[in-house]
């Protein structure tokens, strides 16, 4: 769904007040999406605010695809240090 301007903002403000209202997703401050936000920028180099606006189905896609990378990556570590603790 998208606003009167055709973004997606609207709908991700509605979602991000309300989970943080219903689940206390304040972390430090930050809130779920902007620490996704922080993981776009970080993983894929791409500036999330921009991307937001411009694209914003690619936004949501490039935000789905980090959760998954920072997911992947925390795995591959635990599973790591895993090894080594029980080699």
């Amino acid at each position: 769904m998208r606003d009167g301007y055709g973004c997606v903002a609207t709908i991700l403000e509605k979602f991000r007040v309300e989970l943080e209202a219903n689940r206390g997703a304040r972390v430090s401050g930050l809130g779920a999406d902007d620490i996704r936000d922080h993981y776009v920028e970080e993983i894929f180099g791409v500036r999330p605010l921009d991307l937001r606006y411009s694209d914003g189905e690619r936004y949501l896609d490039v935000g789905r695809a980090a959760v998954a990378e920072s997911r992947a990556r925390v795995a591959a570590a635990l599973r790591g240090r895993a090894q080594r603790t029980f080699a």
